[in-house]
């Protein structure tokens, strides 16, 4: 199969939930409520607002969302970190974070089982999997270096040494999943990374959470028949990536 890739992604937000929110719905934070991650300040969705996936599921497809991780269980009536809004079959790990894995691996029996589901359900269907190895790496080595100087800053070594590591987990998950001449697969991440910004975390502290621009930047891939094998640089947003009509 072909593919274009997109290297310019502007997320609507810093943030797994108001990330995915606002690529699901194809609206800004602003307009589907959801602004905020800290269980404080949280907002339900706007009644208005409709999820790709109930769209999907209206018109016959079987909708399917893995996420590696569960959260903590004072999060799970808040939908954890995903939409969970037109998925037929919902499933997670128990485990909270990578750390808490055989392994140190979301390559789980229950993950694999997840995907033996799918690829044996007919018809149309869709799947979401949230996979977050790339993203727990990150957040320990943020956190040592937190513990050792007092502030958070991800270098670009250890970024591009977890991607390495990450790279495997992404690679188990696609030589299982049975994928044919007719799927769509759309690869992206919800937000970017903050590198090298010593003290970063202080500073958005004392003067406000705008500095979190910097971890707007992401990337998208598009993979299936007919697209063309082409890179594109030029900006578009993670609204555009599910558009609904």
């Amino acid at each position: 199969m072909r593919g274009t890739l997109l290297t310019t992604v502007i997320s609507p937000g810093a943030h797994t939930r108001t990330s995915f929110y606002a690529a699901f719905t194809s609206l800004y934070p602003s307009i589907n409520k959801m602004t905020a991650i800290m269980p404080q300040f949280l907002k339900k969705l706007d009644p208005l607002a409709v999820m790709i996936m109930d769209i999907l599921q209206y018109n016959g497809y079987k909708t399917f969302h893995y996420q590696d991780p569960r959260y903590f269980l004072r999060m799970k009536h808040l939908g954890q970190n995903a939409p969970t809004s037109g998925i037929m079959v919902y499933e997670s790990t128990k485990y909270r974070k990578i750390s808490e894995t055989p392994k140190r691996s979301y390559v789980t029996p229950k993950r694999n089982a997840f995907i033996e589901n799918f690829n044996k359900s007919t018809g149309p269907k869709f799947v979401f999997i949230h996979l977050m190895a790339y993203h727990d790496l990150n957040v320990e080595d943020m956190n040592e270096v937190l513990d050792a100087r007092g502030h958070f800053a991800l270098t670009e070594e250890a970024y591009e040494n977890n991607l390495l590591k990450a790279s495997e987990d992404f690679k188990d998950v696609w030589e299982k999943l049975q994928i044919s001449e007719k799927s769509l697969v759309i690869i992206s991440t919800d937000h970017g990374a903050r590198l090298g910004f010593p003290g970063l975390f202080k500073k958005e502290q004392r003067f406000g959470m705008r500095l979190k621009d910097i971890s707007m930047n992401t990337f998208c891939s598009f993979i299936g028949p007919n697209i063309p094998k082409q890179i594109i640089n030029h900006m578009v947003r993670t609204i555009d990536i599910v558009p609904q009509y």
